[in-house]
């Protein structure tokens, strides 16, 4: 969620928030604590979390836009055979052949997890005549996989 701070007419202190719901104008007044978020209104005086920090969660939020890429990310790497390829393609771009014999997969495997990938915007494909390789749509992948083992093989 996105947060655009500024003042209105009426010279009251006001932010934006960009959300699931689409666009709420917030009223919250110079002592006011009460915050509109989604269909929800929330009275900020009643958490245990100070207003301030309050109003930095609501800043942060990722947007449903935003929220949709993570949720179709992470659903492709949840899965043991595309985070096999996608290792394999974080070495070099391969062609689907290749890939079914380096990690001795169906073919059929590899063609449909190649399709989710894709879709996922997780690589890209190349055509050379006849044979397509493939290939990571952005090394920054390759930096979210290294995040993710470190992750889990801290002790």
């Amino acid at each position: 969620m996105s947060a655009v701070f500024g003042r209105s007419r009426a010279k009251a202190r006001f932010f934006v928030v960009k959300g699931v719901f689409g666009t709420k104008k917030c009223g919250r007044k110079k002592r006011s604590a009460w915050y509109n978020v989604g269909m929800d209104r929330i009275n900020c005086e009643s958490l245990i979390v100070d207003p301030k920090n309050a109003e930095l969660v609501l800043e942060y939020l990722p947007d449903g836009e935003t929220l949709d890429g993570l949720c179709g990310l992470f659903s492709a790497l949840g899965d043991g055979t595309r985070l096999k390829i996608l290792s394999a393609l974080s070495i070099t771009a391969l062609c689907v052949g290749d890939i079914v014999k380096l990690l001795g997969l169906n073919q059929t495997t590899v063609s449909h997890q190649l399709a989710a990938l894709r879709i996922a915007g997780a690589v890209k494909c190349r055509r050379q005549g006849k044979v397509s390789f493939y290939s990571l749509a952005d090394r920054r992948i390759l930096d979210v996989m290294l995040s993710a083992t470190e992750f889990t093989a801290r002790g």
